[in-house]
């Protein structure tokens, strides 16, 4: 059909649509498609397609995006706004009280007004702000500990499902090794050339494996859905591409010389405790204070005749007033004693972080050292020379001197020592992102060993050429 005819019919029936109230379609397709420039509303065929994520999620991005929306350092943020604002009211004196008092009397009644405003509560004022300075601080540390507490989380589940990614590449390659054994025992059944026997045990030694991989893609579901637990993410985030890699090896650990010292120099939660018991002491010290002073207002007092003509109305007497309280019981003994008890009870808790500290430093250490000298070993030792063998194997394959299960049974052992250097790896970084976190000033918890299981480990049974 030619454009010209097709572009008419198409403008006088949007012309008689237009013209039709009752007409079921929308006004905006009714009058039309919009002109360059015009709004695109009711015409969702000619909105922008939304972009699709191509770039691959690094590391760096999932803690950039789960930073920004997680409610734990949200609600973190919040409880530091909230006791920052809290030692700013506590700095803040009283208002002055205004009192109105109407009085009957012959002439009329009197109205008495007294305001009046406490010196004692503006002395203190700046007393209680420096008391409740050191809580706010403390409840900001806690915060700054928790949010490098959710990046160790999140940087731990990361590696967990990199690792389970990895794992589960390599047990499928295995498996592929496996397969071929089968077909290969198979088709020499057929020829004559091999037993059932032969067959059955390349058959069972493939299903075992088909096992074991089907629990690491299990085990890689579950680290996804750990890492979307805890980082927040919508499952579309996490469902895109993602760099599924480990860092390169770094030629020595990370580690500074006297780590159990500068991990407790930076350690948040020393910090807080220590601004907590300080919070706790200068309460109680003030709360003494308090109960054993004077209580001192000054204030001014006025009285108006109501009942009198205004012409006759004697301008009231200004008074000066002043109230003296003096404490004879309650010297605040029972109170002062129980903050000195808290106070205490948080210097022991931070004397008992303090040794776990140095603990956990010494500790990660020790495993940073043997990660390392592992994942090294893996790397540049252990892994090449399957390779090797794997390669010679092939060049014999090549020159009839081995067959084809000894080819492949090569394969197979260099799949296992990639999956022995992915155990290697994922060992290492995840002690690497406790140091990190140990340095930011958050404690790791005890982390559980690292899996070193290869599966797809299933042994096929040799022979036949």
């Amino acid at each position: 059909m030619h454009p010209l005819p097709t572009a008419l019919l198409l403008g006088w029936l949007c012309s008689a649509l237009a013209a039709d109230p009752a007409s079921p379609i929308p006004a905006a397709l009714r009058q039309g498609p919009p002109l360059p420039g015009e709004p695109l509303d009711g015409w969702p065929g000619l909105l922008p397609t939304p972009a699709v994520r191509t770039e691959a999620l690094d590391l760096g991005a999932v803690l950039a995006q789960a930073s920004a929306t997680s409610p734990r350092l949200a609600e973190a943020r919040a409880r530091t706004e909230a006791a920052e604002l809290a030692a700013q009211a506590a700095g803040r004196p009283s208002n002055p009280s205004l009192e109105l008092e109407l009085e009957p009397e012959e002439e009329g009644p009197r109205l008495e007004a007294t305001l009046e405003l406490s010196l004692s509560n503006l002395v203190f004022a700046p007393l209680r702000a420096a008391a409740a300075r050191p809580l706010a601080t403390a409840t900001g540390l806690r915060g700054a500990e928790e949010q490098a507490r959710f990046r160790l989380e999140v940087s731990s589940a990361w590696y967990g499902l990199v690792a389970a990614e990895q794992r589960l590449r390599l047990a499928q390659q295995s498996l592929d090794t496996l397969a071929a054994a089968v077909e290969v025992a198979e088709a020499r059944q057929v020829s004559g050339s091999a037993t059932r026997l032969e067959r059955s045990a390349h058959r069972a030694a493939f299903e075992s494996a088909r096992g074991e991989v089907a629990v690491l893609e299990l085990e890689r579901r579950r680290a996804a859905s750990a890492l979307q637990q805890i980082t927040g993410l919508s499952p579309e985030i996490l469902a895109g591409p993602l760099a599924l890699d480990f860092p390169e090896l770094p030629p020595q650990p990370p580690l500074p010389p006297q780590l159990g010292a500068e991990a407790a120099r930076r350690s948040l939660g020393l910090a807080a405790g220590r601004e907590q018991s300080q919070a706790l002491l200068r309460q109680a010290s003030l709360l003494r204070i308090e109960r054993r002073s004077p209580d001192l207002s000054l204030g001014l007092r006025n009285g108006w005749s109501l009942g009198a003509p205004a012409d006759e109305q004697a301008p009231g007497e200004l008074a000066v007033i002043a109230h003296l309280s003096l404490p004879l019981l309650d010297r605040g003994t029972r109170g002062a004693a129980s903050l000195d008890a808290g106070a205490a009870a948080e210097q022991a808790r931070t004397a008992a972080l303090s040794d776990e500290v140095h603990a956990v430093a010494q500790h990660l250490s020790h495993r940073l050292w043997t990660a390392h000298a592992r994942m090294q070993h893996e790397e540049q030792i252990t892994q090449p020379a399957w390779a090797e063998v794997s390669h010679e194997t092939l060049r014999a394959y090549n020159a009839m001197q081995v067959g084809v299960y000894e080819l492949l049974a090569a394969r197979r052992q260099e799949l296992l020592a990639a999956l022995t250097l992915v155990d290697a790896r994922h060992a290492y970084w995840t002690a690497s992102v406790e140091l990190d976190a140990l340095l930011a000033g958050a404690l790791p918890e005890a982390a559980p060993a690292a899996d070193t299981r290869t599966p797809g480990s299933t042994a096929a049974p040799s022979g036949g050429h």
